[in-house]
C-alpha cells in the first residue's frame, strides 16, 4: 500500500514506480499460480489439493499487502478455490475435501475483511479530502465576495469623484464649490457632521464656509469652528489628522458634543494650505485609512476648484471695481444703470441718479501732491458709501466725479439723499485742517427731459456742471 503525504494541499504521493511494479508482480504471480494449480487439480485432484494448501497462504499474503483492486481480485481467486471441490463433484467425499473448503473459506474471509478495511480507509481519506476542498472552496468564494465588494466600492468612489470633478468644472462660485464638496463627500465617506473652513487671504483668520449636521446650531447664530486646535494643526502642518477618541482631545466646552471620531484633511494648492475639511462621527474609531485616502483625493480636487473660483472672483471684481477707491468703475456703472432703467420700465417705479463733483480738486493736487489727492478720493468714496442706502449703488464716474444710482426713488427722495451726501462731505476732516465741498446734480427717469439711460446721465451731469458754475458747493435739480 502506498503512502500519502501533503494532505493539507489535497495531493497524494505513492511509493513510486517500484511500488506499482510490486503490485503488478503480486497480481501476476497469484494469477499464474492459481491457474497452474487449477490445471493440476483437473489432472490429479489429490496433488492439486496439496498445492492448494500452499496457494491459500500466498494469496492471503498478497491480499494483505496490496491495494484494494488487487485484493478484490485475489479474493475472487480464493472464492474459486473454495468452489473447486464442488465443481469437480468431490463435495463431501473425504475429510481432506472438507479441510480444503474450510481453508479456502478462511482465506477468502481474511482477504475480504482486509479489502473492506482498506476500502473504508480510502473512502475516509477521500471524504477528508473532499471536506478540505469544500472548505477551501468556501474560503475562495468568501474572498471573491469581499473582493467584489471592494471593487464595487472603488467603482462607486471613482464615479462619485468623476461626477464631482465634472460638476466642479461648471461653477466658478466659491460658495457653490464648498457646498458641492460637502454634499459629494457624504456619498463616498459617511459622516454625522461636516465642516469646511477656509483661510481668509487678507486677515489670515480661519472662517467657516459650510457645515452640516451640527444640531442644535450655535445660539449666537454664528458658525463656530469645532475642534479648533486640531483643525489649526492640520492647516499649519498641511498634514491630515484622524482620531477615534475626540472626547479626549476636544476643548472643555466641546466635550458635551456627541462626536467621538474626527477625520480632518487639508485643502492645499502648491504646498499652500487654504483651508481644511473636517468630518465627525458619533461612533469611536469610525474612520479608516481608506476613508482618509478617498477624502484626500476629493479634497485635493476641491482645493484647486476653490482656488480657481477665488481667482476668478478676484479678477471679476477687479474688472468692475475702481482700483483706487474700491467703488464700482464707470463701465459697471453704465451696465447697472441700464438694468435699473429696464426694471423701471417693467415696474413703473422711477429711478434717480446723483452726480457728485469735488470742488477745487485740482488745487488739492497742486498744493498737496497727487498722493494726497488720491487719499482725498478714497476718503470721499468712503463718505459716499456711508451716506447712501444699502440698495443704492455708488461708482467712480471718472477723475474727481462720482455717481450714485437710486432704484425705486423719486426726485424728491433723491434730493434728500443728495443733501445728506453734500453735508457729510462738507463736515468731513480730510486731515491737516483740509475741508472740501461738492457740487451735486440730481435727475430722475422717467421725466419730461429724460426718456432713456443716456438722457439720465447727461441731465445729471449737466446739473452738476451748473451747480459748479453757479458758485460750487450746492445741489442742482430740475
Amino acid at each position: 500500500m502506498g503512502e500519502r503525504e501533503g494532505c493539507g494541499e489535497g495531493k497524494e504521493t505513492r511509493t513510486g514506480q517500484w511500488g506499482l511494479n510490486q503490485e503488478l508482480v503480486r497480481f501476476t504471480l497469484g494469477l499464474l499460480l492459481g491457474g497452474g494449480i487449477y490445471y493440476l487439480y483437473l489432472i490429479n485432484p489429490h496433488w492439486g489439493s496439496h498445492f492448494l494448501y500452499l496457494y491459500l497462504p500466498l494469496i492471503a499474503w498478497i491480499g494483505l499487502n496490496s491495494s484494494p483492486l488487487v485484493t478484490v481480485s485475489i479474493s475472487s481467486l480464493a472464492a474459486l478455490a473454495a468452489l473447486w471441490p464442488i465443481s469437480s463433484g468431490m463435495a463431501g467425499s473425504s475429510a481432506e475435501t472438507v479441510l480444503l473448503q474450510v481453508a479456502s473459506y478462511f482465506a477468502m474471509t481474511v482477504i475480504s475483511i482486509n479489502a473492506r478495511n482498506r476500502i473504508l480507509e480510502e473512502v475516509a481519506w477521500y471524504k477528508a479530502q473532499m471536506a478540505l476542498l469544500r472548505g477551501q472552496l468556501a474560503e475562495a468564494l468568501n474572498q471573491n465576495s469581499r473582493f467584489q465588494q471592494e471593487v464595487n466600492k472603488m467603482i462607486f468612489d471613482l464615479m462619485a469623484m468623476y461626477e464631482f470633478t465634472t460638476i466642479l468644472g461648471g461653477t466658478l462660485n466659491p460658495a457653490e464649490v464648498s457646498s458641492l464638496l460637502i454634499d459629494t463627500v457624504l456619498r463616498v465617506v459617511k459622516y454625522d457632521a461636516c465642516q469646511l473652513v477656509l483661510v481668509n487671504e487678507a486677515s489670515g483668520a480661519i472662517e467657516v464656509q459650510v457645515e452640516r449636521g451640527f444640531f442644535p446650531p450655535d445660539p449666537s447664530g454664528l458658525r463656530r469652528l469645532y475642534a479648533e486646535p486640531l483643525v489649526q494643526r492640520v492647516i499649519r502642518t498641511g498634514q491630515p489628522y484622524i482620531t477615534g477618541k475626540l472626547e479626549e482631545e476636544a476643548r472643555p466646552e466641546e466635550k458635551k458634543l456627541r462626536f467621538r471620531s474626527l477625520l480632518c484633511v487639508p485643502l492645499s494648492v502648491h504646498a499652500k494650505t487654504i483651508g481644511a475639511l473636517s468630518m465627525f462621527k458619533e461612533a469611536p474609531e469610525a474612520f479608516t485609512q481608506d476613508d482618509l485616502r478617498v477624502l484626500f483625493i476629493v479634497a485635493n480636487q476641491a482645493a484647486w476648484a476653490i482656488q480657481n473660483a477665488r481667482l476668478y472672483e478676484e479678477v471679476a471684481h477687479q474688472a468692475i471695481t475702481d482700483g483706487l477707491t474700491g467703488l464700482f468703475n464707470h463701465r459697471y456703472f453704465r451696465s447697472a444703470l441700464e438694468r435699473s432703467v429696464e426694471e423701471s420700465d417693467q415696474t413703473g417705479q422711477p429711478v434717480s441718479m446723483i452726480m457728485i463733483d469735488i470742488d477745487s480738486f485740482k488745487a488739492v493736487n497742486d498744493r498737496y501732491g497727487h498722493q494726497r489727492g488720491d487719499m482725498v478720493l478714497q476718503e470721499v468714496a468712503r463718505v459716499l458709501q456711508e451716506s447712501v442706502r444699502s440698495m443704492d449703488l455708488v461708482a467712480r464716474y471718472g477723475g474727481e466725479e462720482f455717481a450714485v444710482i437710486l432704484p425705486d426713488t423719486s426726485l424728491e427722495e433723491a434730493i434728500v439723499v443728495a443733501r445728506r451726501i453734500h453735508e457729510a462731505v462738507a463736515a468731513h476732516d480730510f486731515g491737516d485742517g483740509l475741508r472740501l465741498t461738492v457740487s451735486v446734480g440730481v435727475a430722475t427717469y422717467p421725466s419730461p427731459h429724460v426718456r432713456c439711460k443716456e438722457d439720465l446721465i447727461n441731465l445729471a451731469d449737466e446739473y452738476a456742471y451748473r451747480a459748479k458754475e453757479s458758485g460750487k458747493n450746492r445741489i442742482w435739480s430740475s
